[in-house]
């Protein structure tokens, strides 16, 4: 089988400053920041990022691009403007990161707006057209660290399952030379849990041509406040300081053929899938994390870093279009994405 190669220096896309993909059931903007942008940030205690007027949506993620400050650290929080009224809500703290700290926080209300960690949510009857993100600086941690800013928003109403007969005409990609990190041999009690950075790491370890520790990678992701190593701000926080020449976003990709053009540009991506994929090692019912590497056009098979086989040998793998789909529908086609910076 032949696969189309690329480099990993080719084919970028530019964006301006601030960026909106439209995507029906799902938008993901960033808000870039230059050296010159940072001159305005001195002696400020807090900058914002905002929308509004946008597609309704009920769940907004989150992700940033700092150079970790030596001293301080940001605390994040959002407010979501309700379209029903076009009136912002309260603030919700999001999570404190920087030096020597890295929490996520939860405010639950049965039946309001409620922050879980790693998104917003909002019930149907109280959809959001609009969001202020705000980080604040706490003991003269730098703004002029900050490099990107990046918001998700999305209306699960408005998501459909896909057929993967759609895509059977894709030209096949390979991308050759990613490592492939078991993380159920990393040495540590936790490495059934540790998906997400040894996944991460391994994308990280592709695009700088370094070998990067994923048990390392983990202990440096770890979420205090979620008491998880999967919490996905932090996964591309850490992958954008490890290789500050990309931007790392976590983000819900429309369709299969988003993925496949991230490909197509030579840069794998980190997919959450859920549930049963057959011939995987295991049952991923409460979530899993792999690297997607390729598609096989003649065999109708995603080509996969998955590290949950049992040796680095086994971890390339290969699963049926029509099962991953699924998985990854389960997830809402959970993304963390490169750009070149």
């Amino acid at each position: 089988m032949k696969y189309l190669i690329f480099n990993i220096n080719i084919f970028f896309f530019t964006f301006f400053n601030i960026t909106a993909l439209q995507q029906e059931w799902t938008c993901t903007f960033k808000k870039k920041f230059k050296d010159d942008d940072t001159k305005e940030f001195l002696n400020k205690k807090e900058i914002s990022f905002s929308k509004n007027g946008i597609e309704q949506f009920n769940q907004l993620i989150f992700c940033w691009n700092i150079i970790r400050p030596k001293t301080g650290y940001f605390t994040f929080y959002v407010k979501p403007r309700y379209a029903s009224s076009s009136k912002y809500g309260e603030w919700y703290k999001m999570a404190d990161w920087g030096n020597n700290i890295q929490r996520s926080h939860c405010t639950m209300q049965t039946g309001n707006t409620s922050f879980v960690y790693v998104r917003l949510e909002m019930p149907m009857e109280k959809l959001a057209d609009g969001f202020i993100l705000k980080v604040v600086s706490n003991d003269n941690a730098d703004f002029s660290l900050i490099k990107m800013l990046g918001v998700c928003v999305s209306n699960f109403a408005k998501f459909k399952n896909e057929n993967p007969k759609d895509y059977f005409n894709l030209p096949s990609i390979k991308i050759n030379e990613v490592p492939q990190k078991s993380q159920m041999i990393l040495k540590d009690q936790d490495c059934k849990s540790m998906c997400s950075p040894t996944s991460t790491s391994m994308l990280v370890s592709y695009l700088t041509k370094k070998e990067h520790d994923p048990l390392s990678f983990a202990f440096n992701v770890y979420d205090n406040g979620l008491g998880a190593y999967g919490s996905w701000p932090f996964n591309t926080a850490h992958a954008f300081e490890m290789c500050p020449d990309y931007y790392f976003i976590v983000t819900r990709l429309k369709n299969f053929a988003y993925l496949h053009s991230n490909l197509m540009r030579g840069l794998p991506v980190v997919v959450s899938v859920r549930g049963k994929l057959d011939t995987a090692p295991q049952e991923y019912n409460k979530g899993h994390l792999i690297l997607i590497i390729g598609w096989d056009q003649i065999k109708k098979e995603v080509l996969c870093h998955d590290p949950a086989f049992d040796t680095n040998e086994k971890v390339f793998h290969q699963y049926n279009l029509s099962t991953f789909l699924k998985a990854w529908e389960k997830s809402n086609r959970l993304s963390y994405v490169v750009e070149k910076s």
